[in-house]
């Protein structure tokens, strides 16, 4: 793991008190960097990536998943949903 991944780690089990066996979950606005940079910059660099970067909220898709409309572009747009 490099030296970023294990700080971001640390510092969010510590400040989440994630040592008592609970974890956390990443929310993203889209999983593209996710998906499409960071999953196959650690695979081509052999880093093992910490679990909260596999099982995360895209909060986008669940905000089209509620409100049944894929129209929404940005967060500005969500935001002025009624």
């Amino acid at each position: 793991m490099t030296i970023h991944v294990l700080q971001f780690d640390q510092y969010a089990k510590s400040k989440l008190d994630c040592e008592s066996g609970r974890s956390f979950h990443l929310i993203t606005d889209g999983q593209l960097h996710l998906r499409q940079v960071l999953h196959p910059e650690a695979c081509s660099k052999n880093i093992t990536l910490p679990d909260c970067f596999y099982s995360f909220f895209d909060l986008r898709k669940e905000f089209r998943k509620f409100y049944r409309n894929n129209d929404f572009q940005t967060i500005e747009e969500m935001l002025n949903c009624e």
